[in-house]
């Protein structure tokens, strides 16, 4: 698994004793696979189809990152994560079909501070300081995230097997297609909805790469953040931007997938000399994104870093317009994933902040804290 240095090598956000986090806003613009159900003609007979176009499209929310907690020694980064809060802009359907429209999701970033004049010496034993801290004013970043799978349809158990009881990530099909008969128990009525949308039945990953600034914060920093006890400056990266890549995997009507492979358009079928192009059933996403320190939701403050990270959460629903009113008012608007998914129950099978309780059971969800 990819590691984590957020915002710092050297001169860096140094906390006495423990990590706090800091909150960028996200944004992600980019390319990708557009389902088209529609009726049309075949062989005269009203028929629904499905095709395959292309659209543009937009994943906005929050990233909330640790920062370094030991600026006096080496930095563990093996274990360093966060969380993004996403909303999707070509949305259309997740509320109406009581779907949530936020997904909070790990995150996992990696970074590095340099400068044109933070050079170091050509000499032996090799040179390791930077000739000028305050030089370190360039950063680049990785920042990648895989989406969780979105729910399949629950049925209901005998006696009325293959009944719809639940419909998970699935929207009614005369939603899209209006006019069109459905039937709300019948499984073949349903489409998949994942976060991508049509058609989108399993989660994806979304990878980020760009440069970007860092800016100097002293000690008595508006943030709350710096506190190094040698007096040197500290450093937040500021902004970043670059390309975004991703891949989803799709299923669409009677699990049929109007793509085909382009080097290996013919394939023997099932039926003797029968000829069939195999399906993809995979898209990638393609473009750009911004990354955007968010100083008021950094500035957020709590009686310790746990109550920081938890108020920063709950700015952050706020502004999403999610509904906080209670935990079973927020799950219904936030999807954080299936149940027994590998981030629910593998993430944190450690007492990272000392308590006695492993951290997947009370929840402490980031490590040093």
């Amino acid at each position: 698994m990819k590691k984590i240095l957020v915002a710092i090598l050297g001169g860096a956000i140094g906390l006495s004793a423990v990590a706090q986090t800091v909150v960028y806003d996200y944004k992600a613009t980019f390319k990708r696979i557009n389902p088209i159900i529609k009726i049309r003609k075949v062989n005269k007979v009203d028929t629904v189809t499905e095709s395959y176009d292309v659209s543009s499209d937009t994943i906005s929310g929050y990233v909330m990152l640790p920062v370094c907690d030991d600026c006096f020694g080496p930095v563990d980064t093996g274990n360093n994560r966060g969380h993004a809060y996403l909303t999707r802009k070509g949305d259309k359907y997740s509320k109406a079909a009581n779907i949530p429209f936020v997904t909070k999701v790990d995150v996992w970033a990696e970074s590095a501070v340099f400068g044109q004049n933070a050079f170091i010496e050509g000499r032996a034993p090799a040179d390791t300081d930077p000739a000028d801290e305050k030089e370190l004013k360039k950063a680049w970043m990785w920042l990648w995230f895989d989406m969780h799978d979105p729910l399949d349809l629950t049925l209901a158990p005998a006696p009325a097997v293959g009944v719809v009881a639940d419909a998970g990530h699935h929207i009614l099909a005369n939603q899209v297609v209006k006019k069109l008969a459905v039937d709300a128990k019948d499984p073949l009525s349903y489409l998949w909805y994942g976060f991508m949308g049509l058609d989108n039945s399993l989660g994806g990953w979304v990878d980020n790469a760009g440069f970007g600034s860092v800016k100097i914060y002293s000690s008595s920093s508006s943030l709350g953040l710096c506190g190094r006890q040698d007096g040197r400056p500290c450093r937040l990266i500021q902004n970043i931007s670059g390309s975004t890549l991703g891949d989803f995997t799709y299923q669409g009507i009677c699990t049929g997938i109007p793509m085909w492979d382009l080097c290996a358009p013919d394939a023997m079928g099932a039926g003797a000399n029968v000829w069939q192009p195999p399906v993809i059933n995979m898209a990638p996403i393609a473009g750009t994104w911004t990354l955007k320190l968010n100083t008021t939701l950094t500035k957020i403050t709590g009686a310790n870093p746990k109550a920081k990270r938890d108020a920063q959460e709950l700015a952050i629903y706020k502004k999403l317009k999610v509904d906080t009113t209670s935990p079973a008012t927020i799950a219904k608007d936030v999807f954080t994933g299936a149940p027994g998914s590998w981030d629910e129950t593998t993430a944190w099978d450690y007492d990272f902040d000392g308590d006695g309780v492993r951290d997947a059971v009370d929840g402490d969800w980031y490590p040093g804290y």
